[in-house]
């Protein structure tokens, strides 16, 4: 599925990154994608909760039209209806892949 950069959902979600050295995003996003050990997943508000193991690698999100993406060396992605956790030992901001 091809999703237009310009996505913005009419609920966002809060996405929490954490690391070892504290909280690296804190921010409502319109959507994150994320690649599990089961296959890549799409997370946007109102999922039902939902629990996962990180692959090392991209994650992009949207937000106010645009896409930003970080890196991480793998970890854990925890989601509730209002709420997007992704736990890394080490995370990478960008703005590009």
């Amino acid at each position: 599925m091809i999703i237009p950069s310009s996505f913005v959902a009419k609920n966002p979600i809060q996405l929490l990154v954490i690391t070892p050295h504290g909280v690296v995003i804190d921010q409502k996003v319109d959507l994150v994608t994320v690649t599990t050990s089961q296959g890549q997943i799409g997370l946007l508000h109102g999922r039902m909760p939902f629990v996962a193991s990180l692959l090392s690698g991209a994650i992009r999100y949207h937000t106010h039209g645009q896409v930003k993406t970080f890196t991480t060396t793998g970890g854990l992605v925890y989601s509730q209806p209002q709420l997007l956790k992704i736990i890394s030992d080490q995370v990478t901001l960008s703005q590009k892949v």
